[in-house]
């Protein structure tokens, strides 16, 4: 053909990816921002989850394998880095650009979905081509997948999940220009973006995606050699290259797990295999009664019945692709997806007939497999990747089938028109049917703002030296006080907090009793009490909703009694906060007498605060994670106490038991005499360092493979026009699957 001509059409193709593109992230704008109801008012994200409104503390904590935020005694912390490229964007629209919380994370959202949709663009062209008839499938790919992040509510609770969501389309359109390329050579480029999207993706990082994305991918690999018949020792050097990353970047979860293999209860949250332990019950209660409408939007009964049956009709659209495309490729990619459709459709229904006896034996027997307990959440994400891609394709075969081809473009437009309005009733332009449960609780971008202020406030009137914080009155995990959604609020700033939510339960148990003291006047040592738990301060909140559990209690009684209450000052009011500072104060690390009862595991039960024998040790803190410590001419045993959640630290130089004080913190005997040299430390973070050092790794390989494909890339482009440049990178029809192209 002429030259003209190619170049007409590249650059007709580029105008299309051009507009589609704006299309798209015009869509996610809308769709996020109707998610929010308003950023500048509202966050979508249950705060108390996760999110990085200090980055730089997060940070640390991913380096760190113990924290001293999440809860109020420190406990542990990640050894891993699964969350940079959130943190880099927090800080740079909220600390660089300014942005506010709400609108800062509307930017991710809006990015996540963008994202996410022109991924699906450019995997359904490399599906189909660049074909006239097929040319708005892409974009409706693209729409229907964005609109079901939208859908699926379990993904606004757990923004990590979204990660993987959105990196998904683009793992699989890299896979299939790799596969494809190494007809005639190593694709170093899509390599390495794969490796790069893995580890984006790991935001996302839990025990589930390890049991399913890589035997996914594998699966899909091993189907694209059979259809473009690569080189063998290229296509196994592929495969190699996967497998090490994702080992290597999984490791933050394969190595915990190899470690505690053949335990019950071990590092990857498996579930006690109990009929009546919550993940089982769980279980049931996600089991789908009717799972072979589960797609987009469908993923429960609760649903409107317009969702359920369009559901079915994007389930039967994808199906029927794989019987009436003549593009032996596109059948071949359709029949494949439908297969892992039906599985996952089965997994879906859990418990339900007809596989719910084998699914049942499996989670049983299988002990990796009880991570499987959100079904939806679980096996979701991927069905709503195989419909979103195909259903669009679908629909114009069929009409293709049955000789309208004009009526594609406008049947295609008529079905989202239809989907967005009855399938995702919601959105505020859909149907009044709309879920009560979607989309989920919002946080009020006022109240996250006064806990930041809070924050801060008590930093720079106070020492400025972080502690923890007592906030009254005591509410149980379930009861959403402010302070549920504001703990790692404070806990980024250097504020620990002790309140009822996500704490272990023994910590609870003391949080409730130093809240009973307190509330019931029997306050003559609390001020020891506190110190000896690393407490400095004690919030009234002024509106905390009436408390019934554990016991009645209101805030105006608690005020009248700390302000009587020796020990305890009044510090400030801060809107409906009132601040007392704990007269009494604890070193982290200090020397107490060895009490006669100390050999049964545990010394000084609460509320019997150790005492310290003064001049005994000094110590230094190497690391968040590592301390010296200098014991000055001890005479005879005594206990040496670490005021953090007991845990697994240990101590080096010295023969000790390890044992627990004060019900909650950790403690040791040391019998030594004399003047010498200690060091305590947490022993996880050896094995974070391992993780890191593995992780670290792994991104430098997919960068240097990025780089080398992009220097070869120019290298063997440098002179050609643009016409040509995807010729020489693999564009055409397989040999050995469908000779002659797609016929």
């Amino acid at each position: 053909m002429p030259k003209d001509f190619h170049s007409r059409a590249m650059h007709t193709r580029q105008f299309r990816t051009l507009i589609y593109s704006v299309v798209i992230v015009l869509f996610s704008a809308i769709i996020a921002y109707i998610w929010f109801g308003g950023p500048q008012n509202n966050m979508i994200y249950y705060i108390d989850e996760f999110f990085p409104f200090n980055p730089h503390y997060w940070v640390g904590i991913d380096l760190s394998a113990w924290s001293w935020g999440g809860n109020g005694a420190g406990g542990g912390g990640y050894g891993q880095l699964i969350n940079m490229f959130y943190y880099v964007f927090v800080e740079f629209f909220h600390n660089i650009l300014g942005f506010g919380y709400g609108w800062t994370q509307y930017f991710l959202y809006l990015f996540l979905m963008s994202f996410g949709g022109v991924g699906m663009m450019f995997f359904v062209r490399e599906l189909k081509g660049y074909g006239p008839q097929y040319s708005l499938a892409p974009l409706a790919s693209s729409i229907l997948y964005i609109a079901s992040a939208y859908s699926i509510g379990i993904y606004i609770e757990f923004l990590q999940i979204f990660w993987f969501y959105v990196a998904f389309p683009w793992i699989m359109l890299l896979l299939m220009r790799a596969v494809k390329d190494a007809r005639n050579r190593l694709s170093l480029f899509e390599l390495g973006l794969i490796g790069i999207l893995i580890y984006f993706s790991l935001a996302s990082l839990q025990w589930v995606w390890l049991l399913t994305e890589p035997v996914f991918i594998l699966l899909y690999l091993l189907f694209l050699a059979y259809i473009y018949r690569p080189k063998v020792s290229l296509f196994i050097i592929i495969v190699s290259f996967l497998l090490v990353e994702l080992i290597l970047l999984d490791s933050p979860t394969l190595i915990p797990a190899l470690i505690n293999l053949g335990r019950v209860e071990s590092e990857i949250g498996l579930a006690n295999p109990s009929p009546t332990s919550a993940p089982w019950v769980w279980v049931v209660a996600n089991s789908q009664a009717e799972p072979y409408f589960a797609s987009i939007g469908g993923l429960s009964t609760g649903w409107p019945l317009a969702s359920i049956l369009l559901a079915d009709v994007l389930a039967v659209l994808s199906f029927a692709l794989a019987f009436v495309t003549k593009d032996r490729l596109l059948r071949a990619q359709a029949l494949f997806f439908s297969v892992i459709a039906l599985i996952f459709i089965a997994l879906i229904s859990g418990t339900q007939p007809p596989f719910g006896w084998l699914f049942t034996y499996i989670w049983w027997h299988f002990a990796p497999f009880r991570a499987f307990q959100t079904l939806g959440m679980d096996f979701g994400n991927y069905l709503t990747f195989i419909y979103s891609a195909l259903a669009p394709l679908g629909l114009l075969a069929l009409l293709e089938k049955v000789k309208w081809k004009e009526g594609g473009t406008i049947a295609l437009l008529a079905l989202l028109i239809v989907w967005l309005t009855l399938g995702v009733p919601s959105l505020t332009f859909g149907s009044a049917a709309s879920v009560p449960s979607h989309p989920g609780a919002r946080v009020s971008v006022s109240t996250v703002d006064h806990q930041v202020q809070l924050a801060s406030f008590f930093m720079s009137n106070t020492d400025g030296s972080p502690g923890r914080v007592l906030i009254l009155p005591a509410q149980g995990p379930i009861i959403r006080t402010t302070s549920y959604w504001a703990n790692d609020i404070m806990g980024q700033y250097g504020l620990s907090v002790i309140a009822g939510t996500y704490m272990p339960s023994f910590e609870n148990s003391l949080y409730f009793a130093l809240a009973s003291q307190i509330y019931f006047n029997h306050t003559t040592d609390i001020a020891e009490e506190l110190a000896a738990l690393g407490v400095k301060y004690v919030i009234v909140q002024l509106n905390a909703k009436p408390s019934w559990w554990p016991f009645t209690q209101n805030a105006t009684t608690y005020l009248k009694i700390l302000n009587s209450t020796p020990g305890l000052s009044y510090l400030f009011t801060v809107g409906n906060e009132v601040v007392y500072r704990v007269g009494a104060s604890y070193p982290l690390i200090y020397a107490s007498p060895l009490p006669a009862n100390s050999t049964a595991g545990s010394a000084y039960d609460f509320p019997s605060v150790p005492p310290i024998e003064s001049g005994l040790i000094n110590y230094t803190q190497l690391s968040p994670t590592e301390f010296e410590v200098r014991v000055n001419n001890a005479t005879g045993p005594f206990l040496l106490v670490l005021s953090t959640t007991y845990g697994d630290w240990q101590v080096s130089g010295v023969n000790a038991a390890h044992i627990m004080v004060y019900n909650y913190s950790n403690g040791w005997i040391i019998n030594r005499t004399g003047t010498y040299v200690m060091r305590v430390y947490y022993a996880p973070q050896a094995q974070a360092n391992e993780i890191i050092g593995m992780q670290l790794l792994a991104i430098a390989i997919s960068v240097a493979f990025v780089g080398c494909g992009f220097v070869r890339r120019k290298r063997l482009t440098k002179g050609l026009p643009n016409s040509q440049v995807k010729g020489k990178f693999g564009e055409g029809a397989p040999s050995g699957f469908g000779e002659g192209g797609n016929q």
